[in-house]
């Protein structure tokens, strides 16, 4: 897993998704609420919807395609039995938060043939 310099903490809008595009990764998307923060897959297990546009209120995130329902900050679905939302480990270090990430698999020179 690679550590990867995300924002400051004062970055973060409060109650809202926080979208972060990140190359040759569907992005990142994070939900502050107080001083608690949980970052996700911006994907919804349900349909693939970008949760960027989710609405989150009250500790719930709730995806705008189908209105499906997430418990922040664990993930889990609050809907039916769909796997709960993708978490991507975060770390807050003093005022800056930062992720892990998986690296991609490195291309084999051989792959393209």
């Amino acid at each position: 897993m690679k550590k990867r310099f995300l924002c400051t903490f004062q970055q973060l809008k409060e109650n809202s998704p926080n979208l972060f595009p990140i190359p040759q990764h569907p992005g990142v998307v994070v939900f502050k609420n107080g001083e608690e923060v949980a970052v996700y897959e911006n994907r919804c297990p349900h349909a693939g919807a970008p949760l960027d546009a989710a609405r989150f209120h009250k500790g719930v995130i709730t995806c705008l395609w189908h209105g499906w329902k997430f418990r922040f900050p664990s993930g889990i679905c609050m809907t039916d039995d769909t796997p709960a939302l993708r978490k991507i480990p975060v770390e807050i270090q003093e005022n800056y938060v930062f992720i892990m990430l998986e690296e991609a698999p490195e291309k084999h020179p051989d792959d393209d043939h």
